[in-house]
């Protein structure tokens, strides 16, 4: 039973804490998923960024240790339900719906 005692021998090891919880967070260009967000832009150049919690800005997500790259909503979806109602909005309101 290889299996089993595999299974054993990673359920007994010593967890490390600078792994994260069983995943990593990456980002990778996918043509067909729809639009993401980032949750923090530089007002200056509107590039996305982040930071640890040494709270210095990065560029990049992989520059992030792994505890806060996969423990935190870096990117989302949540502005396209805004953007989509926002036309039915602007009827009702007098504001402009074009981008």
């Amino acid at each position: 039973m290889p299996a089993a005692c595999s299974l054993q021998d990673t359920i007994d090891r010593p967890r490390d804490s600078n792994l994260p919880k069983g995943y990593d967070q990456v980002v990778v260009e996918d043509p067909s998923a729809g639009p993401l967000w980032a949750r923090m832009y530089d007002i200056e150049t509107n590039r996305p960024f982040f930071c640890g919690r040494d709270g210095v800005k990065k560029w990049k997500l992989s520059e992030i240790e792994p505890e806060r790259r996969s423990g935190y909503a870096w990117y989302g979806t949540q502005p396209k339900a805004v953007l989509d109602a926002f036309p039915e909005w602007a009827a009702k309101h007098g504001g402009s719906a074009s981008r």
